[in-house]
């Protein structure tokens, strides 16, 4: 199983992410493509409830090459995602092709205290 892409929000939502390439192409299923407005439904990956009633949200991270992407989670309002429901939260994602990448675990701790700020490295969760 890929490494997921999981985050804790209030119990009942209705979580969709958005994610693009560094490029800012937009992944629509495994293909990132230019933005098309009219595609919002294919960019949306919905995020379900793992278990109902605990406010812990969760979805596989999709099968796609090597590289960064960034995440826009969404609360969808209505019955479909639209451009205008509100963002909660944002991510960056260090992606090998089959699992979130980890500076520290390539280079090692010592690494990570001398060289880079503390939020890079593997961002399972937001």
């Amino acid at each position: 199983m890929s490494d997921a892409i999981s985050i804790a929000y209030p119990t009942g939502g209705h979580l969709y992410i958005v994610l693009r390439t560094s490029d800012d192409l937009f992944v629509s299923g495994t293909t990132p493509e230019p933005l098309d407005a009219s595609h919002l439904a294919a960019y949306a990956l919905a995020i379900p409830e793992v278990v109902a009633g605990t406010g812990q949200y969760s979805v596989p991270f999709p099968a796609l090459a090597a590289g960064i992407y960034f995440g826009d989670v969404y609360s969808r309002s209505g019955g479909a995602p639209s451009w205008t429901d509100p963002a909660v939260a944002d991510a960056d994602f260090y992606w090998t092709g089959t699992a979130f990448y980890s500076p520290v675990a390539s280079f090692g701790m010592d690494f990570r205290r001398s060289f880079l700020p503390a939020r890079v490295g593997n961002r399972t969760s937001i």
